[in-house]
């Protein structure tokens, strides 16, 4: 009975004090949610097709594992598109970024890692308007008339609380993550030549996303095991070796 109970005592503390190293790289496709709501209000005025909430990106990252701490950095962005026969202008809507992400391992098994954190870095979206399904003019042409295409950003410093599931089966698995990310925060709209926009779509200060990313690198774990009542660990590729008993010098009849 004792012994029951001081295993029962031991299981959450192996299975929380397990240690895993290493590093891996991840890359998929991401889906944020998006309130385009003022910008397809200047649209729909205007003629063009409404674009979707749900803006689909691709991106990737890499991520160091040391003492249950992960950092690393990512990347992603997307694209969609409106256009306006009526004015044969087409709109390219933008949203992306770049992160330095950091957090702490909770919970740590064999099989999975579960991982809130934090990401710090920038990013926001572009609109670009430019002619659509017209010939490109000549070099000669386009010196004389170079405003073909009208690009404004609004872009800037974002947070990004969010919570990583990370599967890793032998050097590949896969990386699920979600968050919210707060930005781009304290930005105008500006022109490519850093011109200010008087007046641009009030934008949302705030998307929530989501991940799924294929994972692949190499990981280190710590075993655990239990001598006389105390906890120690061992690395993956040391084994157990019993000490050899000295043999006993057979006496000579």
């Amino acid at each position: 009975m004792k012994r029951l109970f001081l295993t029962l005592i031991l299981i959450p503390a192996l299975l929380f004090a397990r240690g895993t190293s290493g590093g891996m790289g991840t890359f998929g496709p991401a889906l944020a949610l998006i309130d385009f709501t003022p910008v397809n209000r200047s649209l729909r005025a205007a003629g063009f097709e409404e674009i979707s909430s749900r803006h689909w990106m691709f991106g990737g990252g890499g991520y160091l594992i040391a003492n249950r701490t992960m950092i690393g950095g990512a990347g992603w962005g997307g694209t969609q598109t409106s256009t306006a026969e009526s004015l044969n202008v087409i709109c390219r809507v933008e949203y992306g970024g770049g992160e330095f992400r950091a957090g702490y391992i909770v919970l740590d098994t064999r099989y999975l890692l579960i991982t809130p954190g934090i990401g710090i870095g920038g990013g926001g979206y572009t609109i670009h308007l430019e002619p659509y399904n017209q010939t490109i003019p000549n070099f000669d042409t386009l010196l004389r008339n170079p405003g073909r295409t009208s690009t404004i950003s609004l872009s800037g410093f974002c947070l990004n609380p969010q919570l990583a599931i990370t599967i890793p089966i032998s050097f590949i698995g896969i990386d699920i993550r979600g968050g919210y990310n707060l930005g781009p925060l304290t930005a105008k709209w500006a022109f490519a030549d850093h011109g200010v926009l008087s007046r641009g779509p009030e934008m949302a200060k705030g998307t929530p996303w989501v991940s799924l990313n294929v994972l692949f690198g190499g990981f280190n774990r710590e075993k655990t095991r239990t001598i006389k009542g105390k906890i120690e660990f061992k690395g993956d590729e040391e084994e157990e070796k019993e000490p050899e008993k000295e043999q006993e010098p057979q006496e000579e009849e």
